[in-house]
């Protein structure tokens, strides 16, 4: 590249990483950035379901399909095997999902994406390979079945928690995400998001169905309000 030539970098976060390699090739760069607490999305409503166990997890994310339906959605998990099984899972139940992530081949992701993309599915199961960089406007509700976790680490990955939750509420559009809770560890990683953040994320109990059909009742009826 010409010396002359301008260099920009824009990224909604800056890990260490990133901001080492940037420095290789854009030494003395003046930078922009926004503090910690400005980085949540603020026209995300942001959710929390209490469920027993692993299985419960399971069972509401059934039970919501319909609230998922009312647009679009993508549930994220932390491992493949798990995308998999829950988007099986779902399909034998006569629920329509996609799954996607890093072990499908090049051709395959860009037939799901495009379907998803085109409205042709409406609920995508998927690992963080799409956490950064995909916009589809359509998108307004976001599910963490599993918490985002760093490498090799048990503390809470803030930053593709952002990555992930903006996928929704997309060019200032409203948008809901739901994170899924189940013991006192992924407690623990709610608790250090509404720290790192200073968010509260509302609780939504599921100890009983009608409790829980009056919850979704209430969620779709902020959806609502929030996409006027």
């Amino acid at each position: 590249m010409p010396k002359t030539c301008q260099i920009l970098l824009f990224s909604a976060t800056f890990p260490d990483v990133v901001r080492k390699y940037s420095v290789k090739f854009a030494p003395n760069a003046n930078q922009i950035a926004l503090k910690t607490e400005e980085l949540s999305v603020e026209g995300i409503k942001q959710f929390m379901l209490d469920c027993k166990n692993e299985q419960e997890k399971f069972d509401v994310l059934v039970r919501l399909y319909e609230l998922l339906t009312i647009g679009q959605s993508i549930i994220f998990c932390q491992r493949r095997e798990t995308a998999d099984q829950i988007a099986a899972r779902m399909m034998s139940e006569g629920h329509q999902v996609s799954s996607l992530h890093g072990a499908k081949d090049a051709k395959e992701r860009d037939q799901i994406i495009d379907d998803f993309r085109d409205g042709k599915s409406k609920v995508l199961i998927t690992t963080n390979v799409i956490a950064r960089g995909i916009d589809i406007l359509q998108v307004n509700m976001v599910v963490n079945y599993d918490m985002p976790l760093l490498h090799e680490s048990n503390k809470v990955d803030i930053a593709t928690y952002l990555h992930r939750i903006g996928r929704t509420g997309r060019f200032g559009r409203k948008g809901i995400s739901v994170n899924f809770v189940h013991n006192t560890f992924t407690w623990q990683l709610i608790e250090s998001i509404e720290r790192e953040l200073s968010v509260v994320i509302v609780k939504v109990p599921t100890a009983d169905i009608d409790e829980m059909d009056k919850v979704s009742s209430n969620i779709r009826f902020n959806y609502c309000l929030l996409t006027r």
